[in-house]
């Protein structure tokens, strides 16, 4: 009778203690668990559907993510994101550790485009715009906040720093001259935390 008991124990018993340990898991958000059942009985197919369905639950969190907080035009992040990004910001004034700098760019005469050229082509001018912003401030902190408007947040850059990539921006706009049909402006404000 006890050696009955132990098996029970070993087939069934702990496989669903290890199920009902994953299951928490994801409702916890953990859609990384790990479910080693390798049994062919029904824990084990029960094994392999939760950790299927926690494999397309990540999936499917990912590709929503990806339509709430990116551009779908320009793939940077989208304005919702950088609404994230300032309260994430205020919280850091809050703590009184607060240190950035945030750069508001511009396109200047995307409604000329679009009026005489078409949006298709004030689309490529956005794109292109958007490749300029990247290739001086990198791709992490760059978003696109309204049709036209971007912004870039930089942590702890300092006047020096800031005043770099703002030269470095208005040189490539300048070498866009005649290549495209409008221009950019570029503006940029330092918090740094008093101490």
């Amino acid at each position: 009778f006890v050696f009955i008991t132990i098996q029970i124990a070993k087939t069934i018993i702990r496989p669903l203690k290890e199920l009902n340990k994953a299951a928490q898991g994801i409702a916890q958000g953990n859609l990384d668990v790990e479910i080693d059942i390798p049994s062919d009985d029904e824990v084990g197919t029960l094994a392999r559907s939760l950790s299927e369905t926690a494999k397309e639950l990540k999936i499917r969190i990912n590709y929503i993510n990806n339509l709430a907080f990116y551009d779908k035009l320009t793939g940077i992040k989208n304005s919702t994101a950088y609404l994230q990004e300032v309260a994430f910001l205020k919280n850091d004034i809050l703590q009184k550790k607060a240190d950035f700098s945030v750069f508001v760019i511009d396109v200047n005469g995307l409604k000329f485009v679009n009026d005489n050229y078409g949006h298709e082509i004030g689309n490529e001018l956005i794109i292109k715009v958007t490749q300029m912003i990247e290739d001086v401030f990198g791709t992490d902190n760059v978003y696109r906040i309204g049709g036209d408007e971007f912004a870039v947040i930089l942590s702890n850059a300092a006047e020096e720093v800031c005043e770099n990539y703002r030269k470095r921006f208005v040189e490539m706009v300048e070498h866009q001259k005649g290549k495209i049909w409008a221009s950019a402006s570029l503006g940029y404000a330092i918090y740094k935390q008093k101490k």
